[in-house]
Order: structure tokens, then sequence, then C-alpha cells
């Protein structure tokens, strides 16, 4: 199935993260460069957690930080200048970001358009069904996760939305489509 819509909200949200690192080495920050091999670190171990292959990618691109600050040469990070330590790091820091964004943005890319997919559908369905005043009985039970189950009920038991939610568990799962729909009811009027 691939990635539950929260790991793949946890990696992006890994991503989002990298601007802030960016402006460090914008500003000279001599923390940087930690910074960065903790950003990579933290990845690794996400990514290991969701099984994703390309850990290894970026566990050998914070290799590339370590083997800059021991004064190694470093395939494809060019300094100005003496070559410090320092700037080699830095350097190396910032293409082993850079890299590990895009092979970290690329693993996901299909995912994400998937639940992209996946979450305007169930706002459609969250529409019709709203239309078709299947969700209004819902609203009035008692707590959050009651309303979702028999709003997900009604929908599956309406012979015109079934197809519809068996598209959207296709696209992300069972459980996931329940994330989705819940998610979709801030969004629909009813």
């Amino acid at each position: 199935m691939g990635l539950r819509v929260g790991q793949l909200e946890e990696i992006q949200a890994l991503l989002r993260r990298t601007p802030p690192l960016m402006d460090s080495y914008e500003t000279r920050d001599p923390g940087f460069t930690e910074q960065a091999t903790a950003w990579l670190k933290q990845a690794e171990t996400l990514l290991e957690q969701n099984r994703l292959h390309v850990v290894s990618v970026v566990a050998n691109l914070r290799g590339t930080i370590f083997a800059a600050g021991r004064g190694q040469r470093v395939e494809g990070v060019e300094v100005t200048g003496r070559p410090t330590r320092r700037k080699l790091s830095e350097a190396a820091a910032v293409r082993a970001l850079r890299e590990a964004s895009v092979v970290i943005q690329d693993s996901i890319a299909m995912r994400s358009a998937q639940v992209g997919e996946a979450s305007k559908l169930a706002q459609q369905i969250l529409a019709i069904a709203a239309l078709k005043q299947l969700v209004q009985p819902c609203l009035n039970l008692p707590g959050h996760q009651a309303r979702l189950e028999c709003i997900r009920s009604a929908v599956r038991r309406d012979t015109d939305l079934v197809p519809l939610y068996a598209a959207l568990a296709g696209l992300v799962s069972d459980h996931d489509a329940l994330v989705l729909l819940d998610r979709a009811i801030a969004n629909v009027v009813f």
C-alpha cells in the first residue's frame, strides 16, 4: 500500500525544516554543520522507520560531511579561497541537504500525489453524502469517532457512493480513508 497519510506528512514536515537550515547557512551560523548533520540523522531515522530504501543515500550524504570535516576532498564540493575544514564541511553540508531533500522528495512524490487525489475524492464523497442527507443524522451522535464511523457506514451503504469509497480506500487504505473523510468535514457545508 505504501506510506500511511500520517507517515507521509511526517516526512513532508521534515522536508519543510530545510529552509531554516539554509537560513542558518546564509547567516554563517557556526552551528550550521551540526544542525545539517542532525537533520540528516533525523531523516535517516524517519526513513528507516518507514522502510524507505533511500535511507542509504541519506546516510552516505551525511558521511560526506564527516569526510569533509576531516579534511578530505569530497566530489562535488568546491570552496573559494583556502579550503579550511569548516569551509569544506559547510559546503558538504549544503550539498548533502540539497541532494537529500531531492532524493526524499522523489521517493514520496507518487504517494503524495495519491494522497492528494484521495483527499479530493474524500471531499467529493462527503459533499455528495451531505447533499443526499446521509451525514446530518451522524452529526448529532456523541463523540467525534462515533460521528466519523457513522458517516463512513452511511457512505458504504449508499449504492452511489460505494464505488467512490472503494476508490478512496484503494488509494490510501480504509484507515486513511477515514482520516481524509474527517479532514474533509471542515470543508463541507451541512
